[in-house]
């Protein structure tokens, strides 16, 4: 495959405070980040599940179409854009609204060899992305993963113009934060957790508090009820809603002996079943997988899902 020079296209800058307040904060995390590693135990696991919801799907409508059109919102550094792209018969535009995380594709793009054309980077808040048909558009998938419309400040309108800029029978997947009760924020709230777990995000009027200052990265919080209701109510049919990170969530962001300790002696408490299959287990690492495993067993269940600290949703548009 020939080298890659992946341009990125500047549609348009923050136009609203709100947009300029997300780009200004998410701006110093694209130097950070890189598009291979987490730093996050457990979000990396997340992300292994939420790569695999989206090319399942993908997966499903190259099989049906024979191509793939994609829209990837705020991609950060690219995982899932880069992933989509590599298929063959894929075209995906990678949207994002901080230039930084772009030119981080880009570099990964280049130092991967991907066809430049199965891939375009858009500069652009999503509320301001004009869904040009040079831009990929109409699309047979778009994704918005990680909470990424929990900083849409309009983000019913947003939902409303995926629907318009799909064609019949595509998909919408995406990810969102769970409620202020999902298990997580609930036993901190509560001193529940005798250690930092490893999902922190201090809730405020307006979004999340960022550290032990007074900064607050907008956000908003539909509930799961809310989200699906607005998506119905659009037009989609919503297929699969799938929880992530339960007790993962609660996963010690230190993992000293005494931590893991105190976790295993939370999951004894909460959920015998699962202490009984990492009881002996002495890695960290093992422990996760193996509590992110037995959460896939319970993850697509209605009563359990308010527990998770994400939930994801898979939306169909209907056929003509």
């Amino acid at each position: 495959m020939q080298n890659s020079n992946v341009e990125i296209v500047t549609l348009s800058e923050p136009v609203t405070t709100w947009q300029s307040k997300v780009d200004d904060i998410e701006e110093p995390f694209s130097m950070i980040y890189d598009a291979d590693e987490w730093g996050n135990p457990p979000l990396a696991q997340m992300n292994r599940f939420d790569t695999r919801m989206v090319l399942n799907e993908a997966d499903r409508l190259m099989e049906c179409n024979g191509r793939l059109s994609a829209l990837d919102v705020g991609t950060g550094p690219g995982r899932i854009a880069m992933k989509l792209a590599q298929r063959d018969g894929a075209r995906v535009t990678a949207l994002d609204a901080t230039r930084g995380y772009l030119e981080l594709v880009a570099k990964t793009a280049q130092r991967i060899r991907l066809d430049p054309d199965s891939l375009t980077l858009v500069e652009a808040p999503i509320e301001e992305f004009t869904y040009e048909e040079g831009l990929g558009g109409p699309y047979d998938l778009i994704t918005a993963i990680f909470g990424v419309l929990n900083h849409v400040e309009n983000w019913q309108e947003t939902l409303q113009a995926f629907y318009d800029n799909l064609n019949p029978g595509g998909s919408f997947v995406s990810s969102i934060y769970g409620t202020n009760e999902a298990r997580v924020y609930r036993m901190r709230s509560n001193n529940e957790l005798p250690y930092k777990p490893s999902l922190v995000q201090t809730r405020v009027d307006g979004g999340i508090r960022l550290g032990e200052g007074e900064e607050v990265l907008p956000a908003k919080f539909p509930s799961i009820r809310e989200f699906r209701q607005a998506l119905e109510e659009i037009g989609f049919e919503v297929e699969v809603i799938q929880g992530f990170l339960d007790f993962a969530a609660c996963f010690p962001s230190e993992t000293t002996d005494e931590n893991i300790a105190e976790y295993k002696a939370l999951i004894q408490a909460e959920c015998p079943d699962l202490f009984e299959r990492i009881e002996s287990l002495q890695d960290p690492r093992v422990i996760l997988i193996e509590v992110v495993e037995f959460e896939r067993e319970y993850a697509l269940e209605p009563n359990n899902l308010g527990d998770f600290a994400y939930v994801g949703f898979v939306a169909r548009k209907r056929k003509l």
